[in-house]
């Protein structure tokens, strides 16, 4: 997946919305509560969850926490992506990249496309 597609998934796992592009919109992302008549388009403000731990740690937690991510599958997803024995040295390590544990959660949730 390219790294606007991911950041795009995880958005969405975040409660954000893309309203596409047509003949009332512009293709703009909003917030959760938003709705099309929302006046705050916040497209400029999307979070980077490929490179801020800030941004893709709550995400993470409350996929688990929530249900939508068994938290065992994800750990399974990440150690397939880290380097041989990362996950054995330290468990569910804070080594990971954001970029790695994007694509673990992605993994996860079957949001993840070749």
């Amino acid at each position: 997946m390219k790294d606007t597609d991911q950041n795009a998934e995880i958005a969405k796992l975040d409660g954000w919305t893309l309203f596409d592009s047509g003949k009332d919109s512009f293709g703009v992302w909003c917030e959760a509560h938003a709705t099309r008549e929302h006046e705050g388009i916040l497209q400029d403000k999307l979070p980077l969850y490929l490179t801020s731990y800030d941004a893709l740690v709550p995400v993470i937690k409350r996929q688990i926490e929530d249900g939508a991510v068994n938290q065992l599958d994800f750990a399974l997803q990440l150690n397939a992506i880290l380097p041989d024995g990362e996950i054995a040295r330290y468990p569910l390590t804070i080594f990971a990249t954001p970029s790695q544990l994007c694509e673990a959660l992605l993994r996860a949730a079957g949001k993840w496309k070749e």
